[in-house]
């Protein structure tokens, strides 16, 4: 069962459900077309996971299918919630990190490896 379904100018697409620890690694990204993949914690850290926003419940969105159209690409894991946009856990954990980075000093090969981080997204 897919929770999402449409249909865009005679496309019809579905979006599967994904699983993310609360670190923010992805698990999954279709819980319903592969559920042998899911797992109650997370193999890289051993945090647990979650499938949808703790604010409101919704899903977190997953692979996207179209018909007649084949993707061997992974939906990526979202930042906030599509539905209520809350922050998820490891965003919210991102921005507590790069807060305190800020605190740190500058010759720390890890406030430097964020600097540049965020100096690519920006």
């Amino acid at each position: 069962m897919r929770v999402f379904g449409e249909k865009e100018g005679g496309i019809v697409s579905s979006t599967d459900i994904q699983q993310v620890c609360l670190n923010g690694h992805q698990i999954t990204d279709g819980i319903n077309m592969n559920p042998e993949l899911t797992r109650k914690f997370c193999p890289k850290c051993g945090v647990e996971t979650i499938t949808a926003c703790s604010q409101c419940k919704a899903p977190i969105p997953g692979y996207t299918s179209y018909e007649n159209y084949v993707s061997f690409s992974r939906e990526p894991v979202p930042s906030n919630c599509h539905n209520c946009g809350e922050p998820y856990p490891w965003t919210a954990k991102g921005q507590v990190a790069s807060a305190n980075a800020k605190h740190c000093n500058p010759d720390d090969p890890f406030v430097l490896v964020e600097k540049m981080c965020h100096a690519s997204t920006s």
